[in-house]
Parts: structure tokens; sequence; C-alpha cells
């Protein structure tokens, strides 16, 4: 969970179909706990209604996380209360720490002062303090707030300072590197959130709230404005929760509503999510693709097909060798359809493997945020792209014609088009540009032509395709016109 749910497991699928752990980006509960340093931990129900109740006696703390019936509680060290608010425990101490995310069965942990981060089980064993080291790193700000994604560890500076950027680093190790930076000066990221598709930062010093899309693709720090010293947040049932002065705040993650006063608040850093009591069952449970996961398709067009997840869920283009070709069209809540975003031509093919095979891996997102994902297999075939003849001459095979005698000429094309008629190069009154008729393999234009000399006559047909983007051609057959027998 995001300081109370568990983060959505993200990994690039390589072939076949795969279903990730149910690692959970949304929180899920009934009941809001805020919590501040001097201000004691607090609960009030995530509808709004009622109001604010304390739960337990806890102080010099500044950030939440929620697990299971568990709330987490950091500053210079993690301890562990009830939901109710009885059992409080001291899990460890650890100098300096600041803010918390529960990520699966691990506590990660980020420093006020230091450019580490750490890891421990649940349960307070296992502890490493350096889990992550980039003290090497002075660009990189301090790891005070953190949040797991994935495979990805997101952190920033805190809102007791004015680092403006937030970073990441792979769980397994490595460099860091920059992710956001917010535009705003002395801006100070006061906690991170998320929905499994964006980022969202509280700015303590300005007193706003940022969204960046993990892919890049949208980045907006003005994203909420006109708060006082936001510090919590979390993402839950469509809306952003935060702290706000003496308010939480909610807004619709896809920006259509902002109430930065909705209710009171009298604890105003650390916010989580959970159940208050019992912690109800959380749906973990991924989408899986029944529909087909591999079409063929002819060249020059651009509809694929239909896919289909196995309950409501928002269908997406996720990664895949040749994923930028292709584009989704939401059908209904659990079907989607897949489109090339330009016709693909079989002789100049611009999948990976130049082989006319384009692959692309969807994914399926619950309304809990578990995700599904597909690699689906596009294979594009030829099709003629010449208006060829399959056959060319006087009806019924003949090779011979009778002097001023109508008899017709047939031709047989591999597609749709318009035939002119010749005959020894002068065109056939008539039959000029007529037009095919017909379905393949059987598309003919004919044209009835009286001879006017005798002997050896070339007769030639030149195509005109209908569909511009494909070539015409040319065929020819030769023919003897002899005399008529008796008189006129």
């Amino acid at each position: 969970m995001n300081k109370g749910r568990f983060a959505l497991a993200l990994a690039l699928i390589a072939s076949t179909i795969s279903i990730l752990p149910p690692e959970n980006a949304s929180a899920a509960g009934n009941t809001i706990y805020t919590v501040s340093y001097s201000g004691g931990l607090k609960a009030r129900p995530i509808d709004g209604s009622g109001t604010q109740t304390t739960v337990g006696s806890v102080s010099a703390i500044v950030d939440l996380a929620a697990s299971g019936n568990y709330i987490y509680l950091g500053l210079g060290g993690i301890k562990r209360i009830n939901s109710d608010g009885t059992g409080l425990t001291n899990l460890r101490t650890v100098s300096d720490q600041m803010g918390l995310f529960i990520s699966g069965s691990y506590i990660y942990y980020g420093y006020e002062y230091g450019r580490k981060i750490g890891r421990m089980n649940l349960d307070g064993t296992g502890a490493n303090d350096s889990f992550i080291d980039y003290s090497s790193n002075t660009s990189a700000p301090y790891s005070a707030q953190v949040l797991v994604l994935g495979s990805t560890i997101y952190f920033g500076g805190g809102g007791n300072k004015t680092g403006r950027s937030i970073w990441k680093v792979p769980v397994s190790g490595g460099t860091p590197t920059l992710f956001v930076d917010d535009a705003d000066q002395t801006a100070g990221v006061g906690n991170l959130a998320t929905d499994g598709t964006y980022l969202y930062w509280t700015d303590y010093r300005v007193g706003e709230i940022g969204k960046a899309a993990f892919d890049g693709s949208y980045i907006n720090d003005n994203f909420v404005t006109g708060l006082s010293a936001p510090w919590g947040i979390e993402y839950a049932n469509s809306y952003l929760y935060y702290t706000t002065g003496s308010f939480i705040g909610r807004a619709k993650a896809d920006g259509s509503l902002t109430q930065n006063s909705w209710v009171s608040n009298s604890s105003t850093q650390g916010l989580a999510i959970a159940d208050a009591g019992q912690y109800s069952a959380v749906d973990s449970t991924p989408p899986t693709f029944p529909s087909a996961d591999t079409f063929s398709i002819a060249e020059n067009s651009t509809s694929v097909g239909n896919v289909a997840s196995s309950e409501s869920a928002t269908i997406s283009i996720f990664s895949g060798d040749d994923s930028s070709f292709f584009s989704l069209t939401r059908l209904g809540e659990t079907s989607a359809a897949l489109s090339f975003t330009s016709a693909p031509d079989f002789e100049t093919p611009g999948d990976v493997g130049r082989n006319n095979t384009y692959v692309v891996v969807l994914r399926a997102l619950d309304t809990a945020l578990n995700a599904g994902y597909e690699t689906v297999t596009v294979t594009v075939t030829d099709v003629a792209d010449l208006a060829s003849f399959n056959s060319f001459g006087l009806s019924n095979g003949a090779t011979l014609a009778t002097y001023r005698t109508v008899v017709t000429i047939s031709a047989n094309i591999a597609i749709s088009a318009q035939v002119t008629f010749l005959a020894n190069n002068k065109r056939i009154a008539g039959c000029i540009k007529k037009s095919t008729s017909g379905i393949a393999p059987n598309i003919v234009a004919t044209c009835s032509w009286k001879p006017t000399s005798r002997g050896a006559v070339t007769l030639k047909a030149i195509s005109y395709p209908t569909n511009q983007s494909f070539t015409g051609s040319s065929s020819s057959a030769y023919v003897r016109v002899g005399n008529r027998s008796g008189t006129r």
C-alpha cells in the first residue's frame, strides 16, 4: 500500500502472458488517519462524515503508512499501532529516519539528512538501514520521502528542505537518476503517492500538489494549488486525500474536482488510509485476457481486432518492441479495439525484426489497480499491390477472330480497376477505362471488339487501379483476324 496500500508491481513482459504479483498501488479502507509532531494520531471516516477522533497516544511522529490492520508511524524510528489505537510497539529506532512506505512485505524508509534508503520486514526484522546507499551522489536529494512502484524506488528531500527534485533508483540498487523537477524554485517535496500510472507529490513550501506520469508523457507541478503547507497525501477510490492546514482536502485524480477545505483536521502532517478495527479483504486478483493473443491481417489496413479482459478494467498499451505502431479504442468495460496507427506495408515492414511480425504488450488495470498483462503478436500478410492480370485475351481462350464480327475480349485482374483495351496500340472505341466487376479471384472487365483489319493483331489492356496506392500494369495477347464466311 502507498501509505496504506501495496504498491502496484510493474514489470516489463518479454513474450508471453504475464500476471504480476498482487502489490496494490491504491489504498483501501474506510478511515483516514492523520498525524503531526504534536497533534497525535487522528481518525475519521473516509466519506467525510462524523467527527475526527483521537486514536491512541502518540507524539513526535510526522509520517504514516498502513498495511493490514496496522498503522506504521515514522520519525527517528518506526513504530506500529493497531488501527483501533491499541498495541503501540516500537519496531526500530533509526536516527534521522523520516518517511516510510510499505510495498509488499517490506517497509522502506528514508532519511531527513541522509543519502540512503533503508528496508526491513513488516515486523521489524531483517532491517538494513543502508539498503540503498547513494551517499557518493551529492547531486541527488536526501531520501526523506520514499515510494516504491514495481522495481523502482522514488524519493524526494522532504518538506523541510528546498530540494525541488524527485529521483529514482532500482530496488536492486544502482545509480539514482532524476525523475522530475518541480519548477518552483523553493519547492519542498512533502510526501509521495501513486495511482499506479501517475506519481503525485505535495509541495510543502509552495502549497501545491504535482503530478507526473511514470512514462514521462505528462508533468504538471501545479496540479492542485492554493494549499497550506500540504504534507501527507494518499490515493484511494479515484481521489487524492491530503493534509492542508487545518483541513483534509481531496481532489479527483483526473482533475475534475478539488475540495481543499473538505473536512477539518487537527493533525496536519502524515496521512494514511485503512480500515478501523477489522481490516477488510482487498481485491488482489489481476485481470486476465481471454481474447486471442495472435492476429493476422492483410497489409494496407489498420484494424487488428478486439481484445477483452476478464473483468471491468482499463486496457492500455504497456510496452513491447513494436508498441509505437498501435493504438487502442475503448469499446466497453471489458473490451477495446486494437489498431495500427497507420496501415502497415508488407514490402517495407516497420517491426523490430523486419519480418512483418509486430509485438505489443497490453495491460488490464482493474478498479483495485491489480494489473494483468498479455503479449499480442500481429502478423501482416501480403496482398497484391499491383493491378496485375490473371488472364487476358479473347473469351474462352480463342485466338482467332472474324473480320467485322463482334467478339468479346476479357481481362481478369488481381484488384478492382478500370481497364482500357487497345488493338495494334489504338484504343478500341467503347472500351476506354471500363470498370471491373466481381470479387477476387474473378475481377473482370470486358470489351466488345469488332475487328477492322485482317491478319495478326496485338491486343493490349492497361489497368488503372481504383485504389491509387496500387500500381497499374498491362497485358498483351496475340490473335489472328480472318475473313468471314458468306456475304454481308
